[in-house]
């Protein structure tokens, strides 16, 4: 990966599962949070005390479809429904919203 898309370096903490780095379940679900920056991959069900910290480029090399979210803004998440499927973009619900 010589052409980086990602705003953020490659060594950019991520929040993801183990079940994901270790195959057991596809990501399904990325989102960019809008108050950090922060980027979540996720699978199916998790709990909070379930993620783990890895370096962003683990993640994408995790699985490569996610370079097309790259350019995903702040406040924003994409979804498919299985692996290989398309993604979803959608914006987040801010924080304190009842929505």
């Amino acid at each position: 990966m010589n052409d980086w898309p990602f705003p953020d370096a490659r060594n950019f903490n991520a929040f993801t599962t183990a079940r994901v780095m270790e195959r057991q379940e596809p990501i399904l679900a990325v989102y960019h949070d809008a108050e950090d920056g922060a980027w979540e991959f996720i699978g199916g069900e998790w709990a909070p005390e379930e993620l783990i910290v890895v370096c962003l480029e683990h993640a994408v090399a995790r699985d490569p479809s996610v370079l097309g979210l790259a350019d995903l803004p702040r406040g924003w998440g994409a979804r498919r429904a299985s692996e290989g499927a398309p993604w979803e973009r959608f914006a987040l619900p801010s924080r304190g919203s009842t929505d």
